[in-house]
């Protein structure tokens, strides 16, 4: 044996013996962090693990690995000569996979994922309580809705960056952030951009976008408005949202802040501030745009998709399109409703589809979830479903002003009580209006959706398991939700109608 090739082999050996570590290190992690690790780096699905994956957990050890991955390009792609997955995983590894067919990816710089651990009770809020609490109070008999806790959220913490006092105590209670939980949110602004997803096919890497999600914030300012100069530096540093100019007085202005918003969510959200919502006494709008793009892990069979029954709020009953499959997921039940989570391609988003049961109101399974949407998560464990889902799209809009008051957000609408004394100089505001407006598309290959906020600023002197299949069939009005693993639900809506 030449010196190269004795070289060669020793470097795939030290390759191999990093993996074996590196496994059992994996093998020894907790529970959720243990599960996580194997099913989105060995794609182990189903695995043997007998842990319960919570999505908004193990962000951290997801943004390590990604680091890593930028650190370590291809650092395991020659230590198998030969074969469909690149490297052939341990024995040890072996153990907690069962019938692996699909690519595998594998990463070497798993021993350095201890050091995250810690780091994981810092995700952002799910905001499941602001979230299902708003969905509540918009729900109407017979009507699909919809809307994003995420980009609300965003919108009117850009709006609390300038309030104080009781005003400022009411958005956060409403929120349900306290100051740590403000900056955390803050920060999903900049994570919510995916990276790509590697995957091994005959021993090679390829880099596959895992979905399109993106976020965008802009802050449209009066001409005669003087905004703090302290507010003015939050929404540059923390939203990315320089102040923008222009002349509420013209509907110029009402156009741009249409157009800048149907640039952002691909067209799907249009004319998010209607006609006559600004005026010559408007100070300021602030706006965020949501918009996701995501395949499923797995897509549905549209040879399986057929005509079945769907039981509208009333008792009628309709045919409509619906997808279905049997599949390993996580499961869970309440005595008001069963769901299951589907994982979207890249494992940092899932969908969640909650069936209320016989005779159950929508409203009551959305409370519920409101209160425990963490506790019932990290209680899905992984089951055989026979899932029946329908395929809908539908597009929503409303004014939040409403549900955020009945949420306790009070006084930032009050014209005389309002304080937001942190935002302009000498010009007092209140909140006049958040409009807010949802796209959402789901059929057998992927998800699309779409939100657009806008808080309407104006003077406060102006008016304004491994057991038989259990079966969740979506036959009947259902709640869906998506969530984003660094914390947050993105999405949460009611399909009342499928058609």
């Amino acid at each position: 044996m030449n010196s190269t090739t004795a070289e060669s082999t020793a470097k795939a050996a030290a390759r191999a013996e990093l993996h074996q570590r590196s496994v059992e290190l994996v093998l020894a992690l907790p529970e959720p962090q243990r599960e996580f690790v194997l099913l989105h780096y060995f794609e182990g699905q189903p695995i043997d693990a007998p842990a319960r994956l919570h999505i908004c957990t193990p962000d951290a050890i997801r943004a390590h690995l990604r680091h890593a991955r930028e650190r370590y390009p291809d650092p395991m792609a020659n230590a198998s000569p030969s074969g469909n997955h690149g490297v052939a995983p341990p024995s040890g590894a072996r153990a907690a996979l069962r019938g692996r067919s699909s690519p595998m990816r594998v990463f070497a710089p798993l021993l350095s994922l201890t050091m995250t651990l810690p780091a994981l009770a810092q995700r952002a809020p799910d905001l499941a309580g602001f979230g299902f609490g708003l969905l509540r109070s918009t729900l109407e008999p017979g009507a699909d809705a919809c809307l994003s806790p995420w980009s609300a959220a965003v919108a009117l913490a850009m709006a609390r960056a300038g309030a104080a006092g009781e005003t400022a105590t009411e958005m956060d209670r409403a929120l349900g952030l306290d100051a740590a939980g403000r900056a955390l949110l803050h920060g999903t602004v900049t994570k919510l951009v995916p990276n790509q997803t590697t995957e091994w096919v005959d021993g090679k890497p390829r880099q596959v976008a895992a979905f399109e999600l993106s976020a965008a914030n802009a802050a449209w300012v009066g001409l005669a408005t003087k905004l703090r100069d302290s507010y003015t530096k939050t929404l540059r540093s923390e939203f990315a949202a320089a102040p923008q100019r222009v002349d509420f007085a013209k509907d110029q202005a009402r156009t741009t802040i249409n157009q800048w918003v149907e640039a952002q969510t691909e067209q799907r959200i249009r004319e998010l501030i209607p006609a006559g919502a600004v005026n010559a006494g408007t100070r300021l709008v602030l706006v965020n745009c949501l918009y996701l793009n995501a395949r499923w892990a797995q897509p549905f069979d549209a040879a399986l998709t057929q005509p079945r029954p769907f039981t509208l709020g009333d008792g009628k009953q309709i045919d409509v399109p619906t997808m279905h499959d049997q599949r390993h997921l996580r499961y869970g039940q309440t005595k008001q409703a069963q769901f299951a989570l589907l994982p979207f391609r890249g494992g940092e988003l899932q969908f969640v589809v909650i069936v209320p049961r016989e005779g159950v109101a929508p409203s009551d399974v959305a409370k519920e979830f409101a209160v425990n949407w963490s506790r019932l998560m990290d209680t899905a464990a992984r089951h055989e479903v026979q899932l029946y889902l329908p395929k809908f799209s539908f597009d929503a809009g409303l004014d939040l002003a409403d549900g955020l008051k009945s949420l306790g957000m009070r006084q930032a609408f009050d014209r005389e009580r309002a304080d937001f004394s942190a935002m302009t100089e000498a010009d007092p505001v209140f909140i006049a209006a958040v409009l807010h407006k949802t796209f959402v598309k789901v059929d057998e290959f992927a998800t699309e959706a779409a939100a657009a906020t806008g808080v309407i600023m104006a003077p406060t002197s102006a008016p304004a398991n491994p057991e038989p299949p259990v079966e969740l069939r979506a036959d009947r009005p259902f709640l869906f939700a998506i969530q984003h693993a660094s914390g947050p639900l993105l999405f949460v809506g009611l399909v009342a109608d499928p058609r």
